[in-house]
This record gives structure tokens, sequence and C-alpha cells, in this order.
């Protein structure tokens, strides 16, 4: 049995002994005839239930809001874990494609670095396009959302520089403006990946 049954019961049980009490008082106090009471009676006992099933109606329409609620937020988290799996591997990615170009920058030839570029921008291109796919409304919070469009926005930056150095057609060129960008991508990187990460925390998602 339910706690709210029982407790359903307890607040009948109350109104039926406040009830008769009621009546045996006030009639007393205006001399009812054996033909009145059942009049009274019924009047008393029918007010009780009216206010017991108010009662009841009341806390089953709170439960189902709960319940609904509830239901609503662990939707809500499961969407946000499927999401949080495609941003981390977006970020990776994005890490990962930086670190190849500074390396590449740092010790490697014009085109071994043209190949870095390209390739880094050929897959992050794809990455982007799966990240704004995701319905930003769908999210849940406003970390989130803002997270995956910074993160987008980072995904971007790495594109239009890879295609500003591709677009530099000399055999032979310094890497050293490229290598003054790579702080500008990482950091993008990160604090993009950092402020989706606050937004799971606003769901309760670690």
């Amino acid at each position: 049995m339910s706690a709210l049954v029982k407790k359903t019961y307890v607040l009948l049980a109350i109104a039926l002994i406040g009830g008769s009490v009621a009546i045996a008082i006030i009639g007393n106090q205006v001399g009812l005839t054996r033909d009145t009471w059942p009049g009274w009676v019924q009047a008393i006992g029918s007010i009780a239930a009216l206010v017991v099933a108010i009662f009841v109606m009341t806390r089953q329409n709170s439960a189902a809001t709960k319940l609904v609620n509830e239901t609503d937020l662990r939707a809500l988290q499961r969407r946000a874990k499927a999401v949080s799996a495609l941003v981390d591997r977006a970020h990776l990615q994005l890490r990962s494609s930086i670190d190849e170009v500074q390396t590449e920058a740092e010790s490697g030839t014009t085109h071994s670095l043209n190949m870095a570029c390209h390739a880094g921008a050929n897959i992050l291109s794809q990455v982007r396009i799966a990240l704004q796919q995701i319905p930003p409304y769908e999210l849940g919070s406003y970390g989130m959302v803002d997270g995956l469009h910074q993160t987008i926005n980072a995904i971007s930056i790495f594109e239009s520089t890879a295609a500003s150095w591709l677009g530099d057609q000399r055999t032979s060129k310094p890497p050293q403006p490229l290598l003054n960008v790579i702080p500008k991508l990482r950091d993008a990187a990160d604090v993009s990946y950092s402020v989706f990460k606050a937004g799971l925390a606003e769901l309760d998602i670690n």
C-alpha cells in the first residue's frame, strides 16, 4: 500500500470522527430530532468526502508532475552524454591536429607541414559538420550550448588558418607565422572544451 493511500485512509478516518463530533455538538445545540439527524449526517459526510477527494487529487497531481520532471531530466541527461561523446572526440581531434601542425612547423619540411595542415583541415571539416547538426535547444544548459558553439568556432579558426597557409603556393616558406597562431588555436580549443564541461556539470553530469 502506497504512502499516499495510507494517508488518505487516515484523513478519511479523521474526517469521519470529526464529522461525528461536529454532528453531536450541533445536534445538541439546535435540538435535532430523529427525523432531521439523517440529513445532517449526510450533509457533513458529503463535505468530509469532498475535502478528502480534493486533497487526494492535489497530491496525485503533484506526484505526477514530479515524475514527469524526473523523467524529462533523465532523458535530457542521456542526450547530453551522447553529445558529450561527440564533443570529447572533436576536442581530441582538434588538439591532435594542432599538435601535428606544430611538430611539422618546428622540425619538418614545407611539404610535410602542408600535409599536416591539409589532413587536419579535412578531418576537422567533417567533425565541424557533425557538431553543427546537433540541435542546441536539446542540450539543456547554456554552458553546453556556448561550449558547443565555441568548439565549432575553434575548429573554424583551424580550418581558416590551414587554408591561408595552403593558399601560399611557395615551395619554401617560413613556418613562423603559423607557429605564432598555434597558442591561439590551442587556447580556443581548451577554453571551448572547459565551457562545455561546465555546462555538463549544470545537469549533474561529470
